[in-house]
C-alpha cells in the first residue's frame, strides 16, 4: 500500500496543472501521451499525469472527481491486482482511470461486466468522458433497439479504443472468431488489457455455465462411427502393435486402412483437408488401443471376415463396401470427401476376446 500511496501523491501533484488547461489543451494531452509512449516511455512512467488528466475530464464532463480510494483502486487494477470495493464506493468511475491509461497504447482495452444492462449503462454514462479525451468507445452487446451484431458491426466494436461488454458476449465472440472460414471474417483484435467487474460473479458463478455454439458439422456425419468400426476390424500383431501403452499400425495395417478409407496415403498431408477419414481412424485407434483381439476371438474374427470380404470385391480404382456389393457408393451431394461409407449390419452376441460381449459390425 505504501507504493500505491506514493503514486497517488504524484497523481495529486498534477491536479492544479490540469485544472488550468482549457478543454482543447486537456484533450490534446491524449496525443501527447501517445507520442511519448511511441518515444519509449512506459505506461507506469506517464501514469501520474494520465490519471490526473482523466480525473479532470471526469470532473468537467460528469461533475464527479475520483476520490483517493478510487485512484488507489485504479492504480491497483493497472498493476494487475484484485481491488475489492463495496457498492457505492465508485467502481464505475474508478475504471475510467486504468482504461484510459491502457487505451493510450492503441491496443484493445475491455471492461467485462456481469450483464448487458451494466455494460450498456456504463458505456453510455462514461462514453462522453472518453470521447472528450479523443478516444473511441463501444458496447459489445446490442441494445434492445438493435439486432444482433453482424461481422462488420463487430469489427467496428472491437476497433474501438475501449469496449464495454459482458463475459458471455466476449466468450461467444471469441468462439465465433475462431470458427470463421477465412481471415477476412475475423473481427477480434489481440487482447491487451481487460478489467473484470463483479469478478466473483463472472469468474466463479458465470464460469460454471459452458458456452456452446451450434454449427453445421465440417465432416461427414458418420465419419467417426466408420472409424470406430474400422478399429473393431483390426487384428493385433497383424494390423497393429502395442508398445508401452501406445498403438502402432503395422505396414499391413496401414495398407488395410488406406483401402478401407479410400485414401492414397494414410499419413499424408494431402489427405487431410477438408476432412480425412484416415485421421479419424488414427484417433480412433489411439482411443481404442485397449482392443486385444486374439485369433478366433470376437474382434479378430470380425476383422478377418471383413478383410476377406473386402479383398474378394476389390477392383482397380474401387473398393467394395462389402461382399456382394457393387463397389464404393457414389458421392453424395455436399459430402466433403466425395462419398461416405455405410456401416454394416451388426452381428449380435459376438464375444470379444477375454470373455466380454459386444456387438460388432460385419460386412456381408
Amino acid at each position: 500500500m505504501k507504493k500505491l500511496y506514493k503514486i497517488l501523491r504524484k497523481v495529486r501533484s498534477y491536479e492544479e496543472q490540469m485544472a488550468r488547461l482549457t478543454d482543447q489543451e486537456l484533450a490534446r494531452l491524449t496525443d501527447e501521451f501517445r507520442t511519448r509512449l511511441a518515444g519509449g516511455e512506459t505506461l507506469d512512467g506517464i501514469l501520474p499525469e494520465a490519471f490526473a488528466a482523466i480525473c479532470e475530464a471526469d470532473r468537467r464532463i460528469l461533475g464527479k472527481s475520483p476520490f483517493d480510494v478510487q485512484v488507489l483502486g485504479g492504480i491497483a487494477l493497472h498493476q494487475g491486482c484484485l481491488a475489492e470495493m463495496h457498492t457505492g464506493e465508485g467502481k464505475t468511475l474508478m475504471a475510467t482511470l486504468p482504461l484510459y491509461l491502457n487505451a493510450l497504447t492503441g491496443k484493445l482495452a475491455i471492461l467485462v461486466t456481469a450483464n448487458e444492462y451494466l455494460a450498456c449503462r456504463d458505456a453510455e454514462e462514461l462514453g462522453p468522458v472518453y470521447r472528450f479525451m479523443g478516444l473511441t468507445v463501444a458496447t459489445g452487446v446490442p441494445t434492445r433497439e438493435q439486432e444482433e451484431f453482424g461481422t462488420e458491426e463487430k469489427k467496428a466494436v472491437y476497433a474501438s479504443d475501449i469496449v464495454y461488454t459482458t463475459h458471455s458476449a466476449l466468450g461467444f465472440d471469441y468462439l465465433m472468431n475462431n470458427l470463421v472460414k477465412n481471415a477476412k471474417e475475423r473481427f477480434l483484435r489481440e487482447y491487451y488489457y481487460v478489467i473484470v467487474d463483479e469478478a466473483d460473479s463472472v469468474l466463479l458463478d458465470g464460469a460454471q455455465t459452458p458456452l456452446v455454439i451450434s454449427a453445421s458439422p465440417r465432416v461427414q456425419s458418420n465419419l467417426y462411427e466408420v472409424a470406430d468400426f474400422f478399429v473393431t476390424t483390426l487384428v493385433e500383431e497383424e494390423d497393429y502393435m502395442l508398445e508401452e501403452g501406445k498403438v502402432w499400425l503395422t505396414e499391413e495395417g496401414i495398407r488395410y486402412a488406406e483401402t478401407f478409407f479410400q485414401i492414397d496415403n494414410f499419413y499424408g498431408r494431402e489427405d487431410q483437408p477438408p476432412c480425412n477419414p484416415g485421421s479419424a481412424g488414427q484417433e480412433a485407434v489411439r482411443e481404442r488401443g485397449e482392443l486385444h483381439g486374439e485369433p478366433g476371438g470376437g474382434t479378430a474374427a470380425v476383422g478377418q471376415q471383413y478383410r476377406q470380404d473386402t479383398e474378394r470385391n476389390e477392383a482397380p480404382g474401387r473398393t467394395a463396401s462389402g461382399a456382394g456389393s457393387e463397389g464404393r457408393p457414389e458421392a453424395y451431394p455436399g459430402e466433403p470427401c466425395g462419398g461416405r461409407h455405410h456401416l454394416p449390419e451388426p452381428v449380435p452376441d459376438v464375444p470379444k476376446a477375454g470373455g466380454n460381449e459386444r456387438d460388432h459390425g460385419r460386412c456381408r
